[in-house]
């Protein structure tokens, strides 16, 4: 007797059965109903019908200014595909590749190795550069089955901020004219810095006096568009009178 399967076997996971298991039974026909039993197992012969498939978000963060200290640039995130083929066979090994990157100079600005997923990237990133502080990349990875599958995905490249601006004043030099009688504690001049660094991190400012002054103390407070600035005020009236002029410096 040969029995026949009714529907299409499916053996890749998630709802596949890569092996199935069942008792065969022979029963002689003379009509004395002797049985006969046997052990089988079919084991279904992958085929490459999966495609390889990436997590739907990929994020990865690459510190800036980092220079690359060889050929292989700075290692900062793996990408990884899973393919429900047979894990055994060359249906589900994967190669993975670059479809979209991105170039300055002329220059890749990232590499993957085709074997681990491993990105690297080529070059030292400059986030204070408005085209230097987010990447969006395509890569992909493709089976080895016959005929070979492939599977894609996009992947965004932060740059992450490294505090290496100074904060500079609007302007290099300030004046400000006050009356002799000035009460102490009045602001003479607000001033404001700016940084390129990240303005959640880096931007927080204190303000200080470069120089002891007898004249002056700095306190930073906070303006009406939720910005720091530095306040300069009077430390000391009877000081002031009858000065003309004086030079402070601030920090």
């Amino acid at each position: 007797m040969v029995d026949h399967s009714f529907q299409a076997l499916d053996r890749d996971p998630p709802n596949g059965v890569p092996t199935w298991n069942f008792i065969a039974q022979a029963i002689d026909d003379n009509g004395r109903g002797l049985v006969g039993y046997a052990d089988v197992q079919v084991i279904l012969k992958d085929i490459n019908d999966n495609a390889p498939i990436f997590p739907d978000d990929l994020y990865g963060y690459v510190e800036e200014n980092r220079e690359p200290q060889s050929e292989d640039g700075v290692y900062f995130m793996d990408v990884r595909a899973f393919d429900y083929d047979d894990p055994t066979t060359d249906n589900a090994r994967l190669e993975y590749g670059i479809v979209l990157n991105k170039e300055i100079d002329g220059v890749p600005v990232f590499r993957i190795d085709p074997s681990s997923g491993k990105i690297f990237a080529m070059k030292a990133l400059d986030r204070e550069l408005p085209s230097e502080r987010e990447f969006v990349i395509e890569v992909h990875a493709v089976d080895h089955g016959t005929p070979p599958r492939e599977g894609a995905a996009n992947v965004t490249v932060k740059v992450l901020d490294k505090n290496d601006n100074s904060p500079a004043f609007e302007r290099p030099y300030y004046e400000a004219i006050v009356q002799e009688t000035i009460a102490v504690g009045s602001a003479v001049i607000s001033l404001s810095a700016t940084d390129p660094d990240d303005e959640a991190i880096d931007n927080l400012f204190t303000y200080t006096l470069a120089d002891d002054s007898k004249y002056f103390y700095m306190t930073t407070d906070r303006d009406s568009s939720d910005s720091y600035v530095g306040v300069l005020r009077v430390k000391q009236v009877s000081i002031l009178t009858g000065k003309r002029l004086v030079d402070q410096r601030i920090a």
